[in-house]
């Protein structure tokens, strides 16, 4: 793996957080992803974004049943984290039975990976200029 976990807490039944590097990680260990955990997660993903957090991944992975209300704490939190100049980042369930509620549609609002792997380092990639755009930059051209 090319991440260091410094903490690894399950909470409760249905949630798993480990704070890898300055990220944030929760897992819904629960094959349902309904308004009662939309509620708790909401709470923790406050209080996370609250301690300074603004890189989130949250993993669905297990998930087959996802509740509106639950994609919308999601989506609340999306957005607080993208005023902090934050992400939130989503792991995909591997399987929804409930495909006609659109929230695969709600899922695309979201950067999407197969594994914790993947998106963990996706926080890692840097952009890298161009050696000749350091020494030669472009001068923008006169139109005539």
């Amino acid at each position: 793996m090319l991440y260091t976990a410094t903490g690894k807490y399950f909470i409760g039944m249905d949630f798993y957080k480990e704070y890898i590097d300055d990220l944030f990680y929760i897992k819904v260990t629960t094959n349902k992803a309904t308004f009662w955990e939309a509620d708790y997660l909401q709470e923790i993903l406050q209080k996370e974004i609250a301690l300074g957090f603004k890189k989130i991944i949250v993993d669905l992975t297990d998930c087959k049943i996802i509740d509106p209300a639950f994609i919308g704490a999601v989506i609340l939190n999306y957005k607080r984290l993208i005023n902090l100049n934050g992400t939130l980042k989503i792991i995909k369930p591997e399987k929804i039975i409930n495909e006609k509620d659109n929230i695969i549609n709600s899922l695309k609002l979201f950067e999407l990976f197969n594994t914790k792997i993947d998106a963990v380092d996706s926080f890692k990639r840097i952009f890298v200029t161009p050696v000749e755009d350091l020494f030669y930059p472009k001068i923008p051209s006169i139109a005539s």
